[in-house]
């Protein structure tokens, strides 16, 4: 009762519930068409219809029932076969009837493709495939008749006069009323505002999803008056040229008056001899009434630009980000860029720690500069209340830009730890280096510091990144890496406790057992 009364109000439905009916009509076909197991229940047959949609979802349904139920299986491929959307199409041919011949038959296609794909010994393939092809011949077809008709005379209907519109029942493009830029300074919001009404201008329109906008704008745009479009422009375009010529002779101005003030130092007495003393009053009288329009150009003194406001630590360590940021774009940049020949020094010479960052401007430089300021550049600032060494000393204060380096320096090695295993080698002998330095120079202090109590911490780092950068790469690596790791465990300055016990972890994945051994040895 409930298949009946679904099946009889199907046609009075809109479309979105009769593209839902249609897959409830598939789930009754497959349920009431026998399958490998007898079914004494009736098959319902699919009524024909005509609207793009419900088309598109009938033979989206098909699918399921050819793969599902071989009994019905040819009956439902050869209907297909049969089915030729442009037979059905009456004129006028209308871009939409287009677009919805288009999808019939692209959704007819699928489904074919997707049966022969499945079943590629299916003995239907031949008949399928020239189903296809015809389809596509009747859209050249279609495409080379509308290249061989007449296309009509293009005329301008905004050059028409007026008794030619009462002929050809031209409607005039409406005028668009532009209301005046209020006083002040513009934005852009006010520049590009045309319409007075008052809550269509004060409308966020950020409220509302990009998505949103898009499927918006894009119809209204098909349906926009040439002329209104054009009007509104050249309204944007008037309205940004009077904002341009005003702020122009404002800075004429202003040039004009600094050019009146430097002038001044230069001014001539001239007092003629033979001017009647009620000439000279009326002179002066006139002479002091400008003066006092005129502004005192004099007396604004020397300008001193004001001191800029101290940064706070946010936004001192954005800056600091950013300027990071700014260096490892150097740093991708110099790898796709061609190595430099034009250096003057030898290319085996290895300058080691005494080395310039910037004496090329490749990789290796950039490099350089970056490590050196994670590690040199912070020594003896990273005070803590505590003494500690590796992971709990660095816990124990606050992230600075150091750490921030050394952190883009983590994730940008492991990003190809392959390639760039270099450069955490040359970063952990920065760090180690300088780990070693900081502690000469805090026993250096603490020898000559008469109080006892009082002890200088060091925040050493090598302990730390060392172990953290083999933890970053060590899970990835296979039998066939171990020149990688190798490399790594000779060139890094030195070999503590968790490094070997990090490597003696390998040797529980028998697979890497002799990675393990022959890193050891």
């Amino acid at each position: 009762m409930i298949k009946e009364d679904i099946l009889r109000k199907m046609d009075s439905f809109p479309c979105p519930v009769k593209i839902c009916c249609v897959k409830f009509l598939q789930r009754v076909v497959q349920v009431q068409t026998p399958g490998l197991i007898s079914d004494p229940r009736k098959t319902v047959y699919l009524p024909r219809l005509s609207d793009a949609l419900i088309v598109n979802a009938t033979l989206n349904c098909l699918s399921p029932l050819v793969r599902t139920r071989q009994s019905i299986a040819n009956k439902i491929i050869n209907t297909v076969l049969e089915f030729f959307p442009t037979k059905h199409v009456r004129p006028p041919f209308t871009p939409i009837v287009r677009v919805n011949v288009k999808s019939m038959e692209r959704t007819a296609r699928a489904l074919l493709v997707n049966i022969m794909k499945k079943n590629p010994n299916h003995p239907y393939v031949g008949k399928m495939q020239m189903y296809i092809e015809r389809l596509m011949q009747s859209r050249l077809e279609e495409v080379d008749d509308a290249s061989r008709k007449r296309a009509f005379p293009i005329e301008p209907t905004d050059g028409l006069d007026t008794a030619k519109r009462a002929r050809l029942d031209a409607l005039t493009p409406p005028l668009l009323k532009i209301p005046p830029l209020p006083p002040g300074p513009t934005s852009y919001d006010q520049l590009f505002t045309l319409t007075q009404d008052v809550a269509l201008s004060s409308f966020d329109v950020k409220q509302l999803p990009v998505e949103l906008v898009m499927k918006i704008t894009l119809p209204l745009l098909q349906h926009v008056n040439p002329s209104t479009l054009t009007q509104a422009v050249d309204a944007v375009r008037n309205r940004l040229e009077t904002i341009t010529k005003e702020q122009n002779l404002k800075r004429q101005q202003q040039q004009n008056a600094t050019s009146l003030d430097d002038d001044e130092d230069y001014e001539p007495d001239y007092e003629p001899m033979d001017v009647a003393e009620g000439a000279e009053g009326e002179g002066t009288i006139a002479a002091d009434q400008v003066a006092e329009l005129q502004p005192d150009l004099v007396s604004l003194g020397p300008f001193v630009l004001p001191q800029p406001s101290p940064l706070g630590e946010e936004e001192a360590a954005e800056v600091g980000r950013s300027a990071v940021s700014r260096v490892f774009s150097m740093i991708h940049l110099a790898e796709t860029a061609p190595a430099s020949t034009a250096s003057g020094k030898n290319k085996s010479q290895q300058l080691g720690f005494s080395r310039l960052a910037g004496s090329t401007f490749d990789r290796d430089a950039w490099v350089v500069l970056l490590t050196r300021l994670a590690t040199r550049a912070p020594a003896g600032l990273e005070a803590s209340d505590k003494i500690g060494k590796g992971e709990s000393a660095l816990a124990s204060r606050k992230t600075t830009i150091s750490d921030s380096i050394r952190e883009t320096l983590y994730r940008y090695i492991l990003e190809d730890f392959r390639g760039r295993l270099n450069i955490g080698i040359t970063w952990l002998n920065e760090e180690w280096y300088n780990d070693r330095v900081q502690m000469k120079a805090a026993a250096t202090q603490r020898d000559e510091s008469e109080e006892s109590d009082s002890e200088p911490v060091v925040a050493l780092h090598y302990d730390y990144w060392a172990t953290r950068l083999l933890d970053g790469f060590l899970p990835y690596l296979d039998s066939k890496d171990i020149k990688v790791l190798v490399r790594f465990l000779s060139e890094v300055p030195e070999i503590t406790i968790p490094i070997t016990q990090r490597i003696a972890s390998l040797a529980k994945d028998p697979e890497r057992v002799n990675l393990c051994v022959q890193a050891l040895m």
